[in-house]
């Protein structure tokens, strides 16, 4: 409710914590934080339908610019294959490797004038397993949140939100659920901070002129009595 007086927002404080939870400010540091926007898919038909195709979540990575990357092939994933369960190696999209790295730690290389960066934070594979990554705008990463995210009050009139995330694997549904209710919790305290802040600085810049306006109705009352 704070939140939404100081934004000017109207409705019920769930509406409005809603739309607040739902906005591109939170999305994004979620997605940024998570990797969410970031993609490793399974090649192997076979495994694929055998459920078999192993998992790989990229934490954070960093693709070169697009002018580093000829134009023939800017628009085909990197591979990333599997050298055991926690080694990996990393291919551009011409197959050329660009660097060898292991689950959970950030690695990087030059590449073309530029570089290369990624952090793989689970890796749930066997060895050969390949996989196509790719990038995700962040608006196209924003929206297919959107579409896995649902929230609501809890019970009318109790401002109690119920905040569910749809994903094929429930420990990566609660990890996004967790990190989004943190964001969320740490950015209304922020608002309201500032909002305390920005009252007490308006109090501050008032209080000469309130003094002034109490001492000359004191001098008046005084006048009065006499």
């Amino acid at each position: 409710g704070d939140v939404g007086s100081l934004l000017g927002m109207g409705g019920s404080s769930a509406e409005t914590e809603i739309q607040l939870m739902q906005s591109r400010r939170i999305l994004e540091e979620l997605i940024d934080s998570l990797g969410l926007h970031n993609e490793a898919n399974p090649t192997e038909t076979i495994d694929r339908f055998l459920r078999k195709e192993g998992r790989v979540d990229i934490r954070y990575m960093k693709l070169p610019d697009s002018s580093a990357v000829a134009p023939e092939i800017r628009s085909k994933p990197w591979v990333l294959i599997a050298d055991d369960s926690l080694n990996f190696s990393f291919y551009d999209a011409d197959m050329s490797k660009v660097l060898s790295c292991s689950k959970g730690k950030l690695c990087s290389a030059p590449y073309h004038g530029d570089s290369v960066s990624i952090l793989v934070s689970v890796m749930d594979v066997k060895a050969g397993q390949k996989f196509n990554v790719t990038q995700k705008m962040m608006v196209r990463a924003v929206n297919a949140v959107l579409q896995n995210l649902s929230i609501s009050e809890a019970a009318k009139k109790t401002g109690l939100l119920h905040v569910s995330f749809q994903h094929q694997y429930m420990d990566k549904a609660v990890t996004v659920v967790d990190s989004l209710t943190s964001i969320y919790l740490r950015l209304n305290e922020e608002f309201s901070s500032s909002d305390m802040k920005n009252t007490l600085e308006l109090l501050e810049d008032q209080l000469p002129i309130a003094r002034k306006t109490l001492d000359s109705l004191m001098l008046k009352l005084n006048e009065y009595r006499e």
